[in-house]
């Protein structure tokens, strides 16, 4: 015995469900890993300002944890998130946040990617990394939660 919905369901129409679900679900695999954003790391990268791309060494170059704890409506922290190079947790936000902590994290294929060519994000110069890497620290470690 065969139910009504199994005879409006083609074959074809079945197909296309099952391949548009696959498809949302790669989707959301690569916002939560960040494949799509390190795909796109270089254009973005030439876009950070000094002070973002100083907080991303800092996480990079000071064996610091890639996750943290800070206020969601730290700007600077808001800059990376609308970036795609930090995550917090989906579902957080409002004007009910504007006082509260949340976790922020690095993507994993965005952290993968940066390890793998510190220098070339980072640069070489010593003076420069070392005065970014202080003034990231100060703001990090008055800002956030490690």
């Amino acid at each position: 015995m065969t139910s009504d919905s199994s005879r409006r369901w083609s074959p074809a129409a079945h197909a296309k469900y099952l391949e548009t679900k696959a498809g949302e679900a790669e989707q959301r695999k690569e916002r939560g890993t960040g494949a799509a954003i390190a795909r796109d790391l270089d254009r973005i990268w030439r876009d950070l300002s000094d002070d973002e791309l100083g907080l991303m060494e800092f996480l990079f170059t000071n064996d610091a944890p890639t996750s943290f704890v800070a206020a969601y409506d730290e700007p600077l922290l808001k800059s990376l998130v609308e970036r795609g190079l930090l995550q917090c947790p989906q579902g957080v936000g409002g004007n009910w946040m504007r006082a509260l902590r949340t976790s922020f994290r690095v993507t994993p294929a965005v952290r993968d990617k940066i390890r793998a060519n510190a220098d070339a994000y980072f640069g070489n110069d010593p003076e420069l990394r070392r005065r970014s890497r202080s003034k990231a620290e100060t703001f990090l470690r008055s800002k956030a939660v490690f």
